[in-house]
């Protein structure tokens, strides 16, 4: 008999559907809130980067042009057009290299920026973005 209540019981509990809602998103939410959040980052990482790379050329082109190619005029013309980023997180390195003879001259700029998600207890080190490019400075004057 009391085999009976016990199996009844159990019946019962096993056909209850009150509550599989619930559980069934408790299941489902984290996996799905961790796939929205990562595709956000990933989408500010790429902009950020798309940034970067866009306003390096656009700000040595700029320089270039006005045949002022100082290593002081890069970073400050890139910082600049970078504004829309923390600066105390970008790191600009620029090399300018005198043409020698038969050569024309060069000039290297390396921006690294630390990236920080937004959510930082998930990911709390940096990431960093980094864009390096080297282009020719060829004499204006020169026909």
């Amino acid at each position: 008999m009391k085999r009976d209540a016990a199996y009844s019981c159990f019946r019962r509990f096993l056909a209850a559907r009150a509550g599989t809602s619930a559980v069934e998103f408790a299941i489902i939410a984290l996996p799905l809130m961790v796939a929205i959040i990562g595709t956000i980052e990933t989408g500010r990482a790429l902009w950020t980067w798309s940034l970067i790379s866009h306003e390096t050329d656009n700000a040595v082109r700029r320089v270039i042009i006005a045949n002022t190619a100082t290593a002081g005029a890069v970073e400050s013309d890139i910082r600049t057009a970078l504004s829309r980023l923390k600066q105390d997180d970008l790191a600009v390195n620029v090399a300018v290299t005198a043409a020698s003879a038969g050569a024309p001259g060069s000039l290297s700029v390396t921006v690294v920026f630390s990236f920080r998600t937004a959510l930082s207890f998930v990911w709390p080190t940096p990431i960093p973005i980094s864009q390096s490019v080297q282009y020719p400075i060829v004499n204006s004057t020169a026909g």
